[in-house]
């Protein structure tokens, strides 16, 4: 289900880039909360890519990297 979730969000178009955005951003939060720090970081560039003033993507990323005690 969640691989056709992806297929299914890979068919929109620009205008649906933010809404896009917010599901990475949401992926990176699951992936944070897990303890894997490889795939939130992922998921939190895809969101900034898609939205660059996506704020909350930077914040989760940042933490993902403090997480890693990557710089």
């Amino acid at each position: 289900m969640f691989v056709k979730y992806w297929e299914i969000m890979s068919l929109g178009d620009e205008k649906d880039m933010r809404y896009h955005a917010e599901a990475y951003n949401n992926l990176g939060l699951a992936y944070y909360e897990q303890g894997r720090l490889d795939g939130a970081i992922e998921a939190y560039n895809k969101a900034i890519k898609l939205n660059p003033d996506y704020v909350e993507a930077y914040c989760g990323l940042g933490l993902a990297y403090s997480g890693q005690g990557t710089d």
